[in-house]
């Protein structure tokens, strides 16, 4: 690839070199265990965003309870109760409980192993208990303990290692599900305060709009409106009866998203915020593409794959490294000779420095040379798509803010027009069947603005979530900077 360094190709050439040439003696010495480790392919992240929010001031991202600033307790309330609760983050912090506990099973390898070993033999000539000469004529009752250490001393380190990076992908992979639930919840919050909102906007056009076709249904019996504009009237009520019933449809997928979002059960949701209390006050961030990477949970999962694959080379080469088998045994024996009985202790240590030459471990590094080599391809494409989500979010998040302002603008004309149409009314300058029709336009222009609105606030969530906004607020446990996934346990590695 064009866009990665080196690396993988010098990775390649090291792990051949471990194989051609009598090298695996220089294994042998540990020079497996000595390769580069934490370096991330080359990519070139531009300067700037299509869209120019660098005159706004940057924020810690990761850090940032973004939600808040749209000005809403209850979606604060209900934000921080989805983070909590939601069952695709207990998913996702069990995989990392099992990243670590395959972490603690793999240290477990430098933990010596212990046997015991009790029993009773007859006979009357010489028996090899665990390679000890146990001269037997009548009977004899033994116990044996018998610790041993067996490990590779370079390749097991690596493993561990690579392990580590496994637990700062499952928990950067947490972090991710952490911002997206936060975007979603205040996506489907705002959907449902809307569809509530608009709801009262079409029960009032409904009645207004039924009060004029009553209207017109008795001036065209008097012969005083013809029928084609009463048809009219009444296809207009089958289009709102038809609108009414989707906002309904609109307004249960919403509730029952936000319920489970936040780990409820689907049934009754009594929310008490009206769409008006959301403010989109705050303009998109002005942080850098390199800062929105350095800070994106996806993007430190992609990197700690690659480090997690680079120890995996090096835990691959060091298969063919001294493995190192310490043991110990320790006896008390019992005998019986012509009816004498006598008590005997018997020791043995032994240290054993084993080097297999397994042509399998050619496969072996082959094997983890390909995974690194797809882990930097993962990264690579992990970024672009980053970028370009970032730069897309952006760009709809401006389209449909300035659409909404154009709109506002467009409703404060229509509400002063509705104003005068009020006192033409009143001085009987225009029928009652007249100004509803012209009210019916102010209430279809709230209607766009709460639709527009909805869109905007849609889109804020959508940008924060593409930028990692929100993955480490609150969190106890793990923090991201530049890629890295840090946690405040203490490190035992």
């Amino acid at each position: 690839m064009d866009r990665q360094t080196n690396r993988s190709e010098h990775k390649r050439s090291t792990a051949t070199r471990l194989i051609d040439g009598g090298a695996l003696l220089l294994v042998s010495l540990g020079l497996a265990g000595c390769m580069f480790h934490g370096s991330t392919p080359d990519i070139r992240v531009p300067e700037r965003f299509t869209s120019n929010n660098q005159t706004q001031r940057e924020v810690d991202l990761a850090q940032n309870p973004w939600w808040e600033n749209l000005g809403s307790k209850e979606l604060n309330s209900l934000v921080q109760e989805g983070l909590e609760r939601n069952k695709q983050l207990s998913l996702a912090i069990k995989n990392v409980e099992l990243a670590q506990a395959s972490l603690e099973t793999i240290k477990l390898g430098w933990i010596p192993s212990v046997n015991l070993l009790a029993g009773r033999a007859s006979g009357n000539t010489t028996t090899f208990v665990s390679n000890l000469p146990i001269p037997v004529t009548s009977s004899t009752g033994f116990l044996a303990f018998i610790p041993s250490f067996l490990a590779n001393i370079i390749q097991l380190p690596n493993q561990i290692k690579g392990a580590s990076k496994n637990v700062e992908a499952s928990a950067a992979d947490y972090l991710s599900v952490r911002t997206s639930i936060s975007a979603q919840i205040v996506s489907a919050y705002a959907v449902l305060l809307a569809s509530h909102e608009e709801e009262r906007g079409l029960k009032d056009l409904k009645a207004d709009l039924q009060s004029r076709v009553n209207t017109s249904r008795a001036m065209a019996v008097k012969g005083l409106t013809s029928q084609t504009a009463l048809n009219d009237m009444e296809s207009e009520m089958h289009k709102l009866e038809s609108q009414i019933a989707q906002n309904k449809a609109n307004q249960v997928s919403a509730k029952n998203a936000v319920l489970i979002l936040l780990g409820r059960s689907i049934g009754p949701f009594d929310i008490q915020g009206r769409f008006s209390d959301l403010k989109i006050e705050q303009a998109a961030p002005g942080n850098t593409p390199a800062s929105v990477i350095n800070s994106r949970p996806d993007v430190a999962a992609a990197r700690a794959k690659i480090d997690a694959a680079d120890y995996g080379i090096s835990a691959a080469a060091s298969m063919i490294a001294p493995e190192i088998n310490l043991t110990y045994v320790g006896t008390n024996i019992n005998t019986t000779t012509n009816g004498s009985g006598g008590n005997t202790n018997a020791n043995m240590r032994s240290a054993v420095a084993l080097i297999a030459l397994n042509p399998q471990v050619i496969g072996y590094i082959n094997t983890s040379n390909k995974r690194y080599d797809a882990a930097l391809i993962q990264y690579v494409e992990v970024v672009d798509n980053a970028l370009r989500e970032i730069d897309n979010a952006l760009v709809d998040f401006e389209a449909n803010n300035q659409k909404l302002k154009f709109e506002e603008r467009s409703l404060m004309n229509t509400e002063v027009n509705t104003g005068t149409f009020d006192a033409m009314l009143q001085k009987g300058l225009i029928s009652q069947s007249q100004y509803l029709e012209l009210k019916a336009k102010l209430y279809l222009a709230n209607i766009a603005i709460l639709q527009t609105k909805t869109q905007t606030l849609i889109a804020y969530s959508k940008l924060y979530q593409n930028m990692g906004g929100g993955a480490s607020f609150n969190e106890k446990q793990y923090s991201i900077q530049k890629q890295l996934v840090k946690s405040t346990q203490p490190n035992e590695d």
